[in-house]
């Protein structure tokens, strides 16, 4: 019951939560999935740091009937730091939930 959103980071060899830190090497990928419960028509909107890469869509699932949606990018190992969060805006376009950062850093 109640607004929920979770964060998860999967590379090849690790997975960290909101708030973890995934080592990914130069030209390295890992998914990034969002998952949000309770909130009807939920639009994901991605926010990533000043040194990110352009994320990329990599999947996407709607459940309407429990206003559960589930979003994944694609990562990308730069060479440098960078981070990725998400927010969560309801039907309105009103911010309903902000998730913590996954940290990404040179393995």
């Amino acid at each position: 019951p109640g607004r929920h959103l979770d964060l998860t980071a999967k590379s090849m060899d690790a997975e960290v939560r909101m708030g973890g830190v995934l080592r990914l090497a130069q030209g390295e990928t890992a998914s990034l999935t969002v998952e949000t419960h309770g909130v009807e028509n939920a639009e994901i909107e991605w926010v990533a740091g000043a040194n990110a890469p352009a994320l990329r869509l990599s999947s996407q699932e709607l459940a309407q009937l429990d206003g559960s949606r589930r979003q994944t990018v694609t990562l990308t190992g730069v060479g440098r730091p960078y981070w990725v969060r998400a927010n969560i805006r309801n039907q309105e376009g009103e911010l309903v939930l902000i998730g913590s950062p996954v940290y990404i850093e040179e393995k």
